[in-house]
């Protein structure tokens, strides 16, 4: 009877255990794949090529990738002074061009030392198309460039002079160029005083820019029976001073700052009157230039060089 109930229970336990055994096995199929799933991957290697990485990091279907140093279309800043070592470019537009050159920046232009001894070879130099050319300019303005340089020779050999001496540290070149005309003009440059911060008073001062280069000031008072013509222009340093006075008629005419000035550069920048322009040829060629009749009673002119030089003209009748 024991025996029998023994066996039993044998056969009991026997059959749990053959359960759970079921159990745990069926829980284990299930439990390993996940575990395969969620497995991390390895790292990519630093040293992987972009082909042996995800196309999707880079770009799509091979699409290129454009770095700064393929973009070269860029403009440069507005304002920033171009400098390379043959010229410093100080302003640019489409009216105008404006350039220095420091006496290691003339020596690398035309190819010559600068010092007292080479001054009329430099000077030859600068009146050849070829130099200019040679700097990327334009035929059309190397032409203008070479015969400024032929027009104003006695200007630019006292410019060049004062270089040698450390009185002044450029050469400036203003270029005009527009649907009116066109002309290019030498004047010395002192960087270091251009730069600084001049305070002007004065309500005819202004921050303007011109292409007046012949003249730093320009004076002139023609009185007539019928009234008085003045014109007032200053250049400090890029601080600007200009005004036109007419009183010839009933209704007196007064123009200043930008307007006045952009009258005064239409006449100032052909006016060519040198420091050895005769008195007579000074007086009519100013009358010519502002259309003034010469039955003037008083004519006083009063002009600044860029060099420093100072003249003055007077005639009465």
């Amino acid at each position: 009877m024991h025996r029998e109930r023994n066996d039993n229970m044998n056969k009991t336990t026997t059959k749990i255990v053959a359960c759970i055994a079921v159990v745990v096995i069926a829980g284990a199929l299930i439990l390993i794949p996940s575990l395969n799933k969620s497995k991390p991957r390895p790292l990519e290697s630093a040293d992987a090529t972009p082909s042996e990485t995800n196309s999707n990091t880079i770009g799509i279907a091979n699409d290129k990738v454009t770095t700064p140093a393929e973009d070269t279309n860029h403009p440069s800043t507005s304002g920033e002074n171009n400098t390379d070592t043959t010229m410093t470019t100080i302003y640019k537009d489409s009216y105008k061009t404006v350039v220095l050159f420091n006496q290691d920046q003339i020596e690398a232009l035309t190819g010559q030392v600068l010092d007292a001894a080479s001054i009329k070879v430099v000077q030859e130099m600068l009146q050849q198309e070829d130099t200019w050319t040679a700097q990327n300019f334009s035929a059309s303005e190397a032409n203008l460039i070479a015969n400024a340089a032929s027009q104003e020779s006695n200007k630019l050999q006292s410019i060049l002079t004062q270089i040698t001496q450390y009185k002044v540290t450029d050469l400036k070149l203003v270029i005009v160029h527009n649907e009116h005309h066109s002309s290019a003009h030498f004047a010395a440059d002192n960087r270091e005083m251009s730069n600084q911060n001049n305070s002007i008073k004065g309500t005819n001062t202004e921050e303007l820019t011109t292409s007046i280069a012949n003249f730093l000031e320009f004076e002139l008072e023609v009185d007539y029976a019928q009234g008085q013509y003045e014109v007032d222009y200053k250049n400090y340093h890029g601080m600007i001073q200009a005004e036109i006075e007419d009183e010839r008629s009933k209704t007196t005419t007064k123009i200043q700052g930008a307007t006045a000035l952009k009258q005064l550069e239409k006449v100032l920048i052909k006016l060519e009157i040198e420091k050895d322009t005769p008195k007579q040829d000074a007086i009519s060629r100013t009358l010519t230039a502002f259309q003034l009749a010469d039955n003037y009673k008083e004519f006083e002119l009063k002009i600044h060089f860029p060099d420093g030089d100072k003249l003055t003209f007077k005639s009465n009748k």
